[in-house]
C-alpha cells in the first residue's frame, strides 16, 4: 500500500493537479516501532507540494536517562534529515527543554525558509514514561479503555489496558509481554487537538 501511495504521488507531481493537493498534518513519535519516521518524511512529506503541510514530532523523554538502554537514538538521524536543507514542509519537534527537566520545549522549522525557533511549552512528561507510541497519540488521559485516569465508577470489574501491571511467567497471558509496555494514552493530547483544529481552520 505504501509503495502504491508513493507511485501515485509521484505520478501526480507531474500533473497540473498537484498544486491543488490538500495540506497534510501528521503526528508522529520518533520512537515508533511500527511507523518509520524516516519513511514518513521520505515517502510522504518530501513528495508533497512545498509550503502548507506540517509534521509534528515527539521525542523520547530525555530526562528518564533512557539513552543507555537504547538500541540506537533515532533523534540524530531525524534531525540530520531535516537540517540537510530547508524543509518544504513545516516541522514542530517536542523534546525536553534540557536533560534535567521533564518540561517540554518546541523547536519549529518553518517551511521553505528553514527559520528555526525554540519555545518553552507548559507541558511535561509524566513520571515513568519514556516515549509515546502511535497507539497512544489519539487517546486522552481519561479515555475509558486506554486512559490512565479513566472514570471507573459504576463499572463491574473494569479492565483498563493502560493501567495493567501484571507479574508472572511469560507465555501464559493472551496479551504479549511486549504489549504491556506500550503506552496507550497521550499526555499531550490536548495540544494535539488544539493544533489539529488550528491547522484545519487555516486550510
Amino acid at each position: 500500500m505504501t509503495r502504491e501511495l508513493r507511485a501515485r504521488l509521484d505520478a501526480l507531481r507531474s500533473s497540473e493537479r498537484f498544486e491543488h493537493f490538500p495540506a497534510v498534518l501528521a503526528f508522529q513519535s520518533i520512537a515508533d516501532a511500527t511507523v518509520s519516521t524516516s519513511a514518513l518524511i521520505r515517502g510522504l512529506f518530501e513528495r508533497l507540494p512545498a509550503g502548507p503541510s506540517e509534521l509534528v514530532l515527539y521525542d523520547i523523554n530525555r530526562v528518564s536517562k533512557i539513552e543507555s538502554l537504547l538500541h540506537s537514538d533515532p533523534r540524530s538521524r531525524i534531525e540530520a534529515m531535516l537540517r540537510h536543507q530547508a524543509p518544504s514542509f513545516s516541522v514542530r519537534f517536542f523534546t525536553n527543554e534540557d536533560e534535567t527537566s521533564p518540561r517540554l520545549a518546541m523547536t519549529h522549522w518553518r517551511a521553505e525558509t528553514g527559520e528555526l525557533t525554540t519555545t518553552a511549552i507548559d507541558r511535561e512528561w509524566p513520571t515513568g514514561l519514556y516515549s509515546l507510541s502511535h497507539v497512544a497519540l489519539a487517546f486522552p488521559i481519561d479515555d475509558p479503555l486506554y486512559g490512565r485516569d479513566a472514570d471507573t465508577r459504576g463499572q463491574d470489574d473494569p479492565i483498563h489496558l493502560s493501567t495493567l501491571a501484571l507479574r508472572g511467567e511469560r507465555n501464559i497471558l493472551r496479551i504479549p509481554a511486549s504489549d504491556m509496555l506500550r503506552l496507550r494514552w497521550n499526555p499531550f493530547h490536548e495540544d494535539l487537538v488544539e493544533r489539529l483544529i488550528e491547522f484545519t481552520s487555516a486550510h
